[in-house]
């Protein structure tokens, strides 16, 4: 007869089981990387074995492990150094230095150098910094003679490069400045318009280049950068593989056991997938993914199908295992919107050279989603979109209810990414349709000053409406979208809305209590993965995905959730991340 005792049990602790009920429980047991038991000390350690590990917690408080439900894992902005905490350009100088250093060391003296996030948040810059302006290539230069030096630009900065960067990449004197060249939809007209490409900025008195390169959209095109992402070397298998093995190890230790991958893979997308299933078929994927690949809608509607047709296997359940599966497409409509490329009602005026691209960007005509809805409902393929507008909102909402009407989507759990203005209206329908929303509470620290000064003050405290959804009986889910990817500075965020320029609270009206938030870090995101009676709660039957935390949670000064880490985490039964000082 098989031997049914547990393999582990952890006793002497505050377990947060977050079930039905919120229970609070002693003890739990672990056999075959699913929880068997939950209880008092008592009754859980009578069932364990002479050959059973016991992990005595000293009191120490236990939650379901984390899912993050937009993080982006395997982005290449972790791989970078970053800027950020640079008071003066100094200081910038010196973090270059470093870097060009690490390139040359590594037996590559004339190697590119990609560094990222000049402030944090981002939009700080350049007020942060003593000088009041951005670097430019004449504070790059003494410090990189001759290596290429980049440091790459978001929607909320610009890039700034050296001058060996400008000389490979042809940027002179003479170089136009780019052309409108990107394909937008003026969502108003429903007309495809040429969205303003961006600047090569230049010095007024001489017309040289000054390093400082802006792209006014950078996920459409990227005209003033466009030849420096030729000349940086893709990134090769080997190198995605470590770069997927490291995050793993970080989302080990930061407490995330799960994530929905909701926008696909970054480039390149083939060494990417094959670093994903390398990892997985090796065993060494730590980490649950549900990874929801990227839809093409380039070229005719006939294309759109085609290529739909080509994620058959993501179609209904999708195909994997709980550890890695790939599920369902996605589509890019607007935002991220910390710029202005949210498409919202009516935008304000907005200061700046290329006013015509504040109405908001529409990254895909409205028929061609309409017919990526329908196909997708029509082939059983669940449907994640992103849309950060108001207006944007109601166009998913629409589409989504005529795949319905024709389809039925309502038990598919069709997704709603990033979510940032909608409105209770919305929410009511989206209810109905059982969409699933999903918002990032980040967006609060990285935009929320931005978002007042563009939108006001009213639009930007109801923007991330995490009581909202709640409220609706939406089973709202929250990500990090990139970074921070630390789910305790998420949940932070969740219960006090600070707003990373000012230091402030960005709309209390949104706040919400600490067991929600936690109810969405766990519940919501195994509902997001189709896996609630898997994951999502410490209850018997389920995955044993647990944190042991290094401060009570439930009770900690609001100010320091922030500073709670895991002091151990468990997938599946199995330790993957402990803490050799916490004593356990």
């Amino acid at each position: 007869m098989a031997d049914t005792s547990p393999e582990l049990v952890l006793h002497n602790g505050k377990i947060v089981t977050v079930d039905d009920d919120f229970s609070i429980v002693q003890a739990l047991a672990i056999a075959g990387g699913r929880i068997v038991a939950t209880g008092t000390d008592a009754d859980v350690l009578a069932g364990a074995a002479p050959g059973t590990e016991r992990i005595d917690l000293g009191g120490r408080t236990v939650v379901p492990g984390l899912i993050d439900g937009h993080p982006h894992m395997d982005s290449w902005r972790g791989r970078f150094p970053r800027l950020a905490g640079s008071k003066n350009m100094a200081d910038i100088q010196a973090r270059v230095a470093r870097a060009v250093a690490d390139v040359r060391e590594k037996g590559r003296p004339g190697a590119w150098v990609v560094l990222q996030l000049l402030a944090d948040p981002e939009t700080r810059a350049p007020a942060c910094f003593e000088e009041g302006r951005y670097p430019n290539r004449h504070d790059l230069d003494p410090v990189s003679p001759d290596n290429p030096v980049w440091i790459r630009g978001t929607y909320r900065t610009p890039s700034i490069v050296n001058s060996r960067a400008l000389e490979l990449a042809g940027i002179t004197a003479e170089t136009p400045q780019p052309e409108r060249l990107a394909p937008i939809l003026d969502w108003r007209s429903g007309d495809t318009v040429l969205s303003p490409g961006g600047e090569i900025e230049k010095d007024p008195a001489t017309g040289e280049p000054t390093g400082v390169l802006r792209d006014n959209d950078t996920l459409i095109a990227r005209p003033a950068t466009a030849r420096l992402w030729e000349l940086v070397p893709r990134p090769t298998l080997e190198a995605c593989i470590a770069n997927l093995e490291d995050k793993i190890a970080e989302f080990n230790r930061l407490g995330l056991t799960a994530i929905y991958e909701g926008h696909g893979l970054e480039d390149p997308v083939e060494e990417g997938t094959l670093a994903l299933l390398k990892v997985w078929s090796e065993g060494g994927l730590t980490v649950r993914v549900q990874m929801v690949p990227n839809l093409s809608t380039s070229g005719t509607f006939e294309d759109v199908s085609a290529r739909l047709g080509g994620y058959a296997y993501a179609a209904h359940d999708g195909a994997g295992d709980d550890r890695l599966r790939f599920a369902g497409v996605n589509v890019t409509l607007d935002g991220p919107g910390g710029g202005l490329d949210a498409v919202q009602p009516k935008q304000p005026s907005w200061p700046g050279p290329h006013d015509e691209i504040r109405d908001g960007i529409c990254r895909v005509p409205l028929d061609k989603f309409r017919h990526v809805a329908r196909e997708a409902a029509r082939r059983g393929v669940r449907l994640a979109t992103k849309a950060d507008g108001e207006a944007m909102i109601d166009w998913v909402i629409d589409v989504y209810g005529e795949a319905d009407a024709e389809f039925g989507i309502r038990d598919r759990r069709w997704v709603m990414m990033h979510s940032k203005f909608t409105t209770p209206a919305q929410m009511a329908r989206l209810r109905e349709l059982g969409v699933v929303p999903t918002t990032c509470a980040t967006f609060v620290w990285h935009h929320g000053e931005n978002l007042a000064r563009a939108y006001g003050d009213a639009v930007a405290r109801r923007a991330v409406p995490l009581r909202g959804f709640l409220d609706a009986g939406l089973p709202v889910s929250n990500g990090s979208d990139e970074y921070p990817w630390n789910p305790f500075f998420s949940l932070w965020l969740m219960v006090t809305r600070t707003d990373g320029e000012t230091g402030a609270q960005l709309g209390s009206g949104e706040c919400i209590s600490r067991e929600e938030a936690l109810r969405i870090y766990t519940n919501n995101g195994a509902w997001l993965l189709r896996m609630e009676d898997r994951l999502g709660s410490l209850e018997a039957g389920k995955y044993a995905d647990l944190l042991v935390l290094s401060d009570d949670y439930l009770t900690v000064e609001a100010g320091r959730i922030k500073e709670i880490s895991p002091v151990m985490t468990v997938v599946g039964g199995r330790i993957v991340h402990a803490d050799p000082d916490a004593g356990l």
